[in-house]
């Protein structure tokens, strides 16, 4: 007969982006106007806790790397993938100036075990908060079955809708990602029923 399992959760742990950024994080449509101070500088922007600081996509009207709408990818490292995970996201601050159009609305979260393969979507994410400086958490995403190396948040709609050469720019303003390991043992067998007299 087919084995059942409780799934207990055994760890959470932050995994260390900020560390690693250079190594761990890809953008396909790093923004290049430098005209607003908006160009891309580095990853720092997204772990420094400061919501006026943050990574804009591109706007510039450059073509993305890949054709893709604009994303951002997490590539765990080979013999580390990922099964279970969540991760959370601020949206920049909100100056006054019409500038929460380019928070994500939609985000299809992504994963892969080949950097330019076919993707397969874990989760599509609705009608998140265009509210400046909102923070973001997602919950538990994937599964402790099915594990990528690759992870990719791809933004398909953000609030105001404003295209570069037809994909959607966004922005924001922190990030970060924990890996959540689960302990699988065996349920216990049901007694059997006792024999009638």
């Amino acid at each position: 007969s087919r084995i059942e399992y409780e799934r207990t959760p055994e760890l959470e742990q932050e995994i260390d982006l900020a560390g690693n950024a250079d190594a761990m994080l890809y953008t396909n449509a790093p923004c290049t106007n430098a005209q607003w101070g908006d160009e891309f500088k580095g990853w720092y922007v997204l772990f420094d806790d400061n919501p006026n600081t943050f990574f804009h996509s591109e706007y510039g009207n450059k073509q993305t790397t890949d054709g893709l709408d604009h994303y951002i990818r997490v590539d765990m490292g080979e013999g580390d993938d990922l099964g279970v995970f969540e991760f959370t996201y601020t949206n920049r601050r909100d100056n006054g100036n019409n500038v929460m159009g380019v928070a994500p609305k939609t985000i299809i979260v992504e994963g892969c075990n080949s950097e330019n393969g076919t993707y397969t979507t874990i989760a599509t994410l609705t009608n998140l908060s265009n509210k400046g400086s909102n923070v973001y958490t997602s919950g538990e995403l994937g599964s402790d079955d099915i594990r990528y190396r690759y992870i990719r948040f791809r933004v398909t709609e953000t609030f105001g809708n404003s295209k570069n050469n037809g994909h959607p720019f966004f922005a924001i303003s922190e990030f970060g990602m924990s890996r959540i390991e689960y302990e699988r043992t065996p349920e216990p067998e049901p007694e059997p029923e006792p024999e009638p007299e």
